[in-house]
């Protein structure tokens, strides 16, 4: 057919599904190149059909594509790259497709628009960063109005993407831009100062804040120097997170307070902060974890312990070994009852979550052996679950009776027999 009608390009897009039937994927790509000639709106069948393209083949496919010319072929090898996990490069063959198309007297926006349409579903890291690039991408070939929305959502992308600096440049765009409306500029602020606060730029944000902070709404306002609070508490700047925090008298403030009072040994303050707060204030987790925190100090007589503050900042701040030294030397000088056994079962979780299973084991039988009511079933039920970890369930299932025995009345009895039916093959593990 092609032979009769003497046009080169005839029955590409047939013959384009012949090659790849006959597994000639390399002589597929370019009979789909062909077909471009023909119509555009083959782009999206030659993507779908050399999407399939196996891992070995990959590399030859896209030499048949010739992106180096920068011809159709450049933007299909951009959407497959993306497709296949290196949206990167992608993005890379998307400039160099946009450029020939420029060169030709074409905007291109239709190219830019094709492979934002691909990226924007992935959700990595480098699908993040290439979707920034191509929404700037975007943004230099629209007029100043939407140019403004897609480069405040190209610095979102370059945010979540890793890229702080190519969210700022974004964003100094749009603030130097003076069509750009009174809700934008709001929130390119507020997207500066997330930016910033994320990069640790902790003192900029402080700037940005003081300076432009009154651009954004109160609320929106309140919790932008909360998250800069806890990011100046977990450098251990406590002095610059309270006064942050000074003004606020939201639960929300109240709780991220009694959080700072904590690292600074201040227990008294601490738990009044902590019920002011209430068990809803912050998400699910933060609820959570302020609920263990404060369990973890109840049982302790003393209005003050620095060395805990000392300790769980060592925590905040990601030292783990410190942490669990810095909880021993606390628990020192405390009965277990009076909260030597919590911080020795925190303790021993920390040790396992680094990986110390043997210390682990050692300390979790400790607080084990304490029998305060409070802790030894956890401790307890925490050891059975490490014996089934390290492949030894008749000691785990000796533990699991021993605590349904001992404790028949805590809350963690329900749990243990959950676990007991698993080691014994009764129920499916979860």
């Amino acid at each position: 057919g092609r032979t009769s009608s003497g046009r080169p390009e005839a029955l590409a897009a047939e013959l384009a599904l012949v090659a790849q039937l006959q597994g000639d994927l390399a002589g597929s790509a370019r009979e789909w190149l062909l077909a471009q000639k023909l119509s555009p709106s083959y782009r999206t069948a030659a993507v779908n059909a050399l999407g399939t393209t196996p891992a070995p083949q990959r590399e030859e496919v896209l030499r048949a594509l010739q992106p180096e010319l920068g011809g159709e072929g450049t933007f299909i090898a951009a959407v497959l790259l993306a497709q296949w996990g290196d949206p990167l490069r992608g993005a890379e063959h998307l400039r160099r497709a946009v450029a020939a198309a420029t060169a030709s007297g074409r905007t291109g926006v239709d190219l830019v628009a094709g492979f934002i349409e691909q990226v924007r579903a992935l959700g990595t890291r480098d699908a993040r960063r290439a979707l920034g690039q191509s929404l700037e991408l975007l943004a230099d070939r629209q007029p100043p109005a939407p140019a403004a929305r897609t480069r405040l959502e190209a610095a979102r992308a370059y945010a979540e993407g890793g890229d702080p600096i190519a969210a700022r440049r974004m964003l100094t765009l749009i603030a130097a831009d003076r069509t750009a409306s009174g809700e934008l500029a709001t929130q390119a602020v507020r997207t500066l100062l997330e930016v910033q606060i994320a990069a640790d730029e902790l003192e900029g944000a402080e700037g940005t804040l003081t300076a432009r902070g009154d651009l954004v709404a109160a609320e929106d306002r309140a919790g932008l120097r909360r998250r800069l609070a806890l990011a100046w508490m977990r450098r251990g700047m406590l002095e610059r997170a309270d006064r942050l925090l000074a003004a606020d008298s939201t639960v929300d403030g109240a709780a991220l307070a009694g959080r700072l009072a904590l690292l600074r040994g201040d227990l008294k303050e601490a738990r009044r902060l902590f019920q002011q707060a209430g068990p809803y204030a912050g998400t699910r987790a933060e609820a959570t974890a302020r609920t263990t925190l404060l369990a973890l100090i109840q049982p302790i007589e003393a209005d003050s312990l620095p060395l805990l503050g000392t300790a769980l900042l060592a925590l905040e701040r990601g030292d783990t070994g410190a942490a669990v030294a810095g909880l021993d030397r606390a628990a020192e000088g405390l009965e277990p009852k009076a909260g030597g056994a919590q911080l020795g079962l925190l303790a021993a979780e920390l040790e396992w979550a680094r990986g110390g299973v043997v210390e682990a084991e050692r300390r979790l039988k400790l607080v084990a052996a304490t029998e305060v009511p409070a802790t030894a079933p956890a401790a307890e039920l925490g050891l059975a679950r490490l014996l089934v970890g390290l492949r030894r369930p008749a000691e785990a299932l000796t533990q699991l009776e021993h605590l349904i025995l001992t404790y028949p009345e805590s809350a963690f009895v329900p749990q243990a027999r959950r676990l007991m039916d698993e080691v014994r093959g009764a129920i499916p593990t979860t």
